[in-house]
């Protein structure tokens, strides 16, 4: 009973937030830096949204704008249904500016997302892909299920555009190990840039300069309860929501 009472009570509070003015140049809490250039729409979704309109407190409006997502919803291009309170960035339609061509459930994407990556025989001077399939086929199974066992690799999106590679520490380090994997960027931050995801290692000095040494930029292409998949440059990653 404590628990339901608490719940709705949260709802409610947020549901008042959306409809409550904001201070003059105040943004609704929650709402993220953006990049120069970035010109996606951010803010809090609110009570009233539907398969076909977005409703969000933003950061440049005193009362919750009302967005037009139809025909976002038939190409596919919300990602995560939005539930009272959760952060929401979308990008406007350029004829008309009440409607969304694409909407991204921040909050949802916060979370830490993985996949399995199977080794490969690791590659030896002399050896041809004939000679490697040969091995292949030669090896006990047990052998085989104990040398190319999957190795679990990931992102933790985090509040403060910070993210986290998961499964780079001690990959491909033994030099004696009969595979190899292939291993993903390493990033540390992330932003939005126009409805596109920016992943980049940033290295900062002593006295607090930023260095970024590697973006890429990233296509989100799905994003569901338990299933993310993001089109990087070369391939098409996805992903599972680690519980």
């Amino acid at each position: 009973m404590k628990k339901k009472l608490t719940a709705a009570l949260l709802t409610t509070l947020l549901a008042a937030a959306c409809t409550t003015e904001p201070q003059k140049g105040e943004a609704a809490a929650g709402i993220p830096d953006r990049l120069p250039g970035d010109s996606t729409v951010y803010g809090l979704a609110c009570d009233g949204c539907t398969d076909t309109l977005l409703i969000i407190l933003t950061d440049i409006n005193a009362d919750p704008d009302t967005f037009n997502i139809l025909e976002a919803s038939s190409r596919r291009q919300i990602f995560g249904r939005p539930q009272i309170g959760d952060e929401m960035a979308l990008v406007r339609n350029a004829a008309d500016s009440m409607t969304a061509d694409m909407a991204i459930n921040l909050k949802r994407l916060k979370d830490t997302w993985c996949y399995m990556e199977q080794p490969k025989l690791r590659e030896r001077a002399g050896v041809t892909d004939e000679m490697r399939r040969q091995m292949e086929s030669r090896m006990p199974d047990s052998v085989m299920q104990r040398i190319m066992a999957p190795r679990e690799f990931g992102l933790q999106f985090r509040s403060n555009h910070s993210v986290h590679t998961i499964g780079l520490q001690g990959v491909n380090a033994e030099k004696n190990s009969p595979v190899t994997y292939a291993v993903p960027h390493r990033y540390n931050e992330w932003h939005l840039m126009n409805g596109r995801l920016l992943l980049s290692e940033v290295r900062r000095d002593s006295v607090g300069n930023r260095t970024v040494l590697h973006t890429d930029t990233v296509d989100l292409t799905l994003m569901r309860r338990d299933s993310l998949v993001l089109r990087f440059k070369d391939k098409e990653q996805g992903y599972y929501r680690k519980k």
